[in-house]
């Protein structure tokens, strides 16, 4: 009796201790489980929510009909150009003297027009003035090139802006640079004064905007290939040789 009466302690507290250690296990396992089956319940929520977004997305861009593309009519008549004057393809160029994209296309993409379309006969190249607001010395530098224009010097100076860029831009004002400019080309200068201080020649550049800004021009450069507007600056001559085509039947 007195050695079983010494032993159901022990039992008990085995007891005991064995009940506590399976409550704890417990508890461990059932946090685990919560936590990983929130988890999963989580993920499937942001699966349903992207395939629900992407189907709404693919419905609306299915009941989209997008509008036919239509041509823009623009007046050119008394423009700069190069190239046949009754060439199948014109190609309209509104553009910004001071705007680095501008620069770009005339001094990387225009020469190759050249080549393949301009100096073959098969596209009239037209230059529109569209200085923007936000370049301060824009209209001073169509200004010149009109100038320079007047005396049969235009697409020389025009492309004398274009490569000096950097250095005109910079200045507290361009007026002398620009009056260099004409010196170096051997304008008279006293006409080229003139003109350059002219209301009717900057009046002839703002004629310019208006009409790009009547057809939904907003910004420089923006290419026009018989009468489509093109959607972005082309940055592979490649790519903007085939639209030309597509749009001229070539």
């Amino acid at each position: 009796m007195t050695s079983q009466a010494k032993k159901s302690p022990i039992a008990i507290w085995k007891l005991i201790t064995f009940l506590l250690l399976g409550l704890i296990i417990g508890y461990i396992v059932g946090r685990f489980e919560l936590t990983t089956i929130t988890f999963r319940t989580t993920s499937e929520n942001e699966n349903t929510k992207t395939e629900q977004t992407a189907k709404t997305n693919n419905t609306a861009d299915t009941a989209k009909t997008p509008e036919p593309e239509k041509p823009v009519t623009v007046n050119i008549e008394g423009d700069n150009f190069l190239g046949n004057k009754d060439a199948k393809i014109v190609l309209i160029d509104f553009s910004d003297y001071q705007c680095p994209v501008s620069k770009y296309f005339t001094t990387t993409m225009l020469p190759k027009l050249k080549a393949d379309y301009i100096d073959t006969g098969k596209m009239k190249y037209v230059f529109k003035d569209y200085p923007l607001n936000m370049h301060k010395f824009a209209v001073q530098a169509s200004l010149t090139a009109q100038c320079a224009g007047a005396q049969g010097k235009y697409w020389e100076m025009h492309d004398m802006i274009f490569n000096s860029q950097e250095e005109w831009s910079k200045v507290e004002t361009p007026d002398e640079t620009f009056k260099g400019y004409a010196k170096t080309l051997a304008l008279n200068t006293a006409k080229f004064d003139e003109c350059y201080a002219s209301q009717a020649t900057r009046d002839e550049i703002m004629q310019d905007k208006k009409d790009g800004s009547d057809i939904g021009i907003s910004g420089t450069p923006s290419l026009i290939v018989n009468g489509y507007i093109t959607r972005g600056v082309p940055q592979n001559y490649e790519n903007f040789k085939s639209y030309i085509d597509s749009k001229t039947g070539q």
